[in-house]
């Protein structure tokens, strides 16, 4: 599936329709790799980073469920540059959690992954402090501060997420 509508930027409009029309359209961008492939293409060719960031990511997440760990972590790059050149900062929190994780503990980076898991947590409590994002977030942390030994910052941050699930459910 391609999204075949016109798209932010196209003539005047105010910040906050752009930002609601960069959500709806990437709450149709497909999970599958076929679909993503023109998807990226296009948007890269349109000059469209959060479109393009936002099926990166996902493009990414597919590439890590695979196992295909560099190039998850080329694309989760790519996506996370976008979003912040663009002031995305939904898809700039997840990018970096997600880096957390796949840095941190499936490339045995925990170092590196704990520098992705702090600045996801930052990202997360600047968009909404105490949401789901945020939980998300510390979860990454948690697992990468477990990397490091560090059993006991692990567990409290793994309190603080279902904490901030509980709350948000």
């Amino acid at each position: 599936m391609v999204v075949q509508s016109s798209l932010p930027g196209e003539g005047s409009r105010t910040a906050a329709y752009v930002q609601w029309r960069i959500r709806a359209l990437a709450s149709r961008i497909p999970w599958h790799g076929s679909a993503l492939e023109p998807l990226i293409e296009r948007a890269h060719a349109i000059e469209h980073g959060p479109l393009e960031g936002t099926a990166l990511f996902r493009r990414g997440r597919l590439h890590e469920l695979r196992g295909e760990f560099a190039a998850a972590e080329a694309d989760l790059l790519r996506a996370h540059a976008l979003a912040v050149e663009h002031d995305y900062p939904k898809l700039v929190e997840q990018a970096a959690s997600q880096l957390a994780f796949l840095v941190g503990h499936r490339l045995a980076r925990p170092e590196e992954g704990l520098r992705w898991a702090n600045a996801g947590v930052v990202e997360a409590q600047r968009i909404a402090e105490g949401g789901v994002l945020e939980a998300d977030a510390r979860e990454s942390l948690a697992v990468v501060l477990h990397m490091l030994g560090r059993y006991d910052e692990a567990v409290t941050e793994q309190r603080r997420a279902l904490e901030l699930l509980e709350r948000a459910s």
